[in-house]
């Protein structure tokens, strides 16, 4: 179908602003009276909190409030399980938690009160590796893990929070029928989500108590839900604007300074700015999780996949934030592929470290590692291209996934084969110390309670709206984009506004891939019922049937008689009807699963499932371990492109990220202390690491999304380490099954012969 706007390469509505330096971050946002923040972290990875004296902090000149755990009122929150307090109570359980909070006029003197502040600490047994933590003899990080509110059914006992089981099949069978069985165990480290904004917060209170908080979180609404528990106060009493957000990647979805700003303010009557530094943004907020994976694969000599049985546990650190949700999708480990005997077991698994939380498609680039790298070694022991295993065992529509849902709408084999073809695979030359790997990856399009509106402007202009979240990746312009299309306006005549809890209707958090899926089917909706009133109105007018006219170029005219025309600004305020705004609102149904499979799972079925599938070509020096990513090839499905540009930016972007994961990146730990923590010690990918990457579009449109369009901005990070990981075993024949991937460990397992298929 041929569109106006959407699908054209236009150039992004916030572009001016960001390139001139006027678009404004919560950083840029000071008020009158306003006072500075600072937080004292715990120096103890577990103690118990005998004594805390403030009086020294409050008589230094220029300190207007201290907080500690006797005024959190005894909240504790969190997502799914809520078992973290605002601050430290009664014990800390890693260090680098929040245990009191200074505001003063001056954030030097804030920072001269925290060594004022004196603390007692009892140190206790300490555990940081999960599998030290799940054995009974282990040191208990929550003693009252029972007792504390969860919104899903798991089983939690010791320091594990959540165990999730994903059993189906018959394992006897499954191991009868096998001809090969293959064993491997793979580890991936905590890693920084790569924003370059930290977290930062506003707070203010209002004579009648309200509390307005300027954040960097990328849920307003969720804010405001959080800081209503926190506070004990109405959610009336509360609220939360997002203006542009300096990138997310899934790190800033739970509160983090919101409630120590907002109680400060309340604490001293005046606005509170608050900042983390970059070594606190290392030492106190949400990485990926690490994993630790046990696979065991069943397989008979004609490459058909008969039996998987494995182990994931999830470090989740001191608490659980997204852990369990993550774990589940972390234990699905047969990823895109057709497996009719599987035992899986998902663990969650509380330790002394910092809590980890949401990065980028969270618990499946560890996964497809895992099992992408198990397919590759399976390929070069059956003698089979790497490729046709794949499409061999690949899901196809009507097969049932993981979790017990049924699957529709698949595009595995296209991405395959797309990414074979454009990577020249079947004519991919040998050359010594120059190897290729593939892999695939699965993500899905995230859902969610979703509103928006549009108003008319008497001029014919629009208003968008929108609780939606701008956090980089576009969000605003694929969303004018959609209402552009739908109304006949241009885009420069639609304009847009911040996430305000007071202002804007409810919207999901900025994450899971839901922007464009969802937030963007619901401006549809509201465009088409702003679009439903204009063609009314106009009927009238030109004295024709409503669906004999169309939107176009600000004007509604007869179908086939452009000359038939009335502009849409005529009819805004038309007589009898008042002023034209449209709404729209919805909340999805998942689909349904088959509960045999499943145990203590949150959340066991999607929509707009997405594949994809990657080829890399690395270089690997054998004299020195040293590894270049020469080309990295990524065949993606994203339904309908509402905007080239964005989304091969989108591609592109997230593979280069992913390269981080596979090579360079680890949060390293001394017990429980972060030793890389500023961004000199700890390596993401520059410009200079990043190879040619090539995306390749591939567009199965979903009837569930706007348009067709599905999710884009995750799942490039999937399959990437995979890839890389296949490609070095290619070049060098050493498998390495724990990132990331450096130099050293390349020589080592070059220099002690421990090379997979020689």
């Amino acid at each position: 179908m041929a569109y106006q706007t959407v699908g054209k390469a236009l150039p992004r509505v916030d572009a001016l602003d960001k390139a001139t330096g006027s678009a404004i971050y919560t950083g840029d946002i000071h008020v009158p009276r306003m006072l500075h923040g600072k937080v004292l972290l715990s120096p103890l990875s577990h103690a118990h909190i005998a004594h805390i004296d403030v009086s020294r902090a409050l008589r230094l000149p220029g300190v207007r409030g201290v907080i500690t755990e006797h005024d959190t009122l005894g909240v504790r929150l969190g997502p799914l399980l809520r078992d973290q307090p605002v601050i430290a109570t009664g014990k800390v359980r890693f260090r680098g938690e929040y245990v009191a909070a200074v505001a003063a006029t001056d954030p030097d003197i804030a920072e001269e009160a925290l060594d004022l502040i004196q603390v007692e600490y009892e140190e206790m047994p300490a555990v940081f590796d999960p599998l030290e933590a799940m054995k009974p003899e282990a040191p208990i990080i929550h003693e009252d893990l029972l007792s504390y509110a969860i919104n899903f059914k798991t089983a939690r006992y010791g320091n594990v929070c959540t165990h999730v089981k994903i059993h189906h099949g018959d394992m006897a069978q499954g191991w009868a029928e096998a001809d090969l069985v293959f064993e491997e165990r793979f580890q991936t480290p905590a890693v920084h989500q790569g924003y370059i904004e930290p977290h930062t917060s506003l707070a203010s209170v209002d004579p009648s108590g309200k509390v307005t908080a300027w954040t960097t979180v990328k849920g307003a609404f969720r804010a405001r839900q959080e800081l209503s528990q926190a506070l004990k106060i109405p959610m009336s009493q509360v609220r939360v604007i997002t203006p542009y957000l300096g990138g997310d990647f899934g790190g800033k979805g739970s509160a983090a300074l919101e409630p120590l700003a907002s109680l400060l303010a309340r604490r001293t009557g005046r606005p509170v700015r608050m900042e983390l530094s970059w070594r606190q943004e290392f030492a106190c907020v949400h990485p990926r999780h690490p994993s630790l994976i046990e696979m065991k694969v069943g397989i008979k000599r004609d490459g058909t996949l008969v039996a998987l049985e494995g182990r994931v546990v999830l470090d989740s650190g001191a608490y659980a934030d997204t852990g369990p949700r993550v774990v589940g999708k972390t234990a699905a480990l047969q990823g895109v592929y057709r497996i009719p005997h599987v035992r899986l077991d998902g663990y969650c698994v509380y330790t002394n470290k910092t809590s980890f939380g949401n990065c980028r498609a969270p618990g499946s680039p560890q996964v497809v590692f895992a099992m992408e790298s198990m397919m590759e070694t399976m390929a070069n022991s059956l003698g089979m291209d790497p490729v046709d295993l794949r499409l061999k065992n690949a899901f196809v529509d009507g097969d049932i996934s993981p979790t017990g849902q049924k699957l529709h709408n698949l595009s595995i084999r296209q991405a395959l084969e797309r990414a074979a073809e454009v990577s020249r695979w079947r004519e991919r030359p040998k050359k010594e110390g120059i190897g290729w790997g593939m892999a695939c990856g699965e993500w899905h399009s995230g859902t969610g309670p979703s509103s928006a509106a549009l108003k008319m402007n008497e001029d014919g202009t629009a208003v968008l709206i929108t609780g939606a979240v701008e956090h980089g990746s576009g969000t605003h312009t694929t969303l004018v984009q959609i209402a552009s299309e739908v109304l006949g306006l241009p885009m420069s005549s639609i304009s847009r506004n911040y996430s305000d809890t007071d202002a804007t209707p409810y919207e999901g958090p900025s994450g899971a891939s839901r922007q464009t899926f969802t937030a963007g089917l619901t401006v549809k909706m509201a465009a088409e019922n702003v679009r439903s009133q204009l063609l009314e109105r106009a009927a009238d007018q030109l004295e024709a049937k409503a669906d004999d006219l169309e939107l176009v170029n600000g004007q509604v005219r007869v179908k086939g008689s452009p000359e038939k025309a009335v502009a849409i600004s005529s009819l805004v305020m038309s007589k009898g009807k008042g002023p034209l705004i449209g709404s729209a609102s919805q909340d999805r149904l998942m689909p349904a699963t088959d509960p045999s499979y499943t145990e203590g799972i949150a959340g066991t079925s999607f929509l707009g499932h997405t594949y994809a599938s990657q080829v890399a070509q690395v270089e690997v020096d054998r004299e020195t371990g040293d590894i270049r990513v020469l080309r990295l090839v990524a065949a993606q499905d994203v339904g309908q492109v509402i905007n080239p540009l964005g989304v091969e930016g989108q591609i592109q972007g997230g593979a280069a990220s992913g390269l981080g994961f596979a090579l360079t990146e680890r949060i390293t730990f001394d017990g429980g202390r972060v030793t890389n923590d500023s961004l000199m010690d700890y390596r993401m990918p520059t410009a200079v690491d990043v190879p040619n990457i090539e995306p390749s579009i591939i567009e199965e449109l979903d009837d569930d999304g706007p348009f067709g369009a599905k999710s884009v901005g995750e799942l490039p990070y999937v399959p990437v380490a995979a890839a890389i990981a296949n490609a070095i075993w290619d070049a060098v024949g050493v498998r390495v099954t724990d990132l990331p991937i450096t130099p050293e460990k390349v020589l080592r397992a070059l220099k002690s012969g421990e090379a997979a298929g020689q």
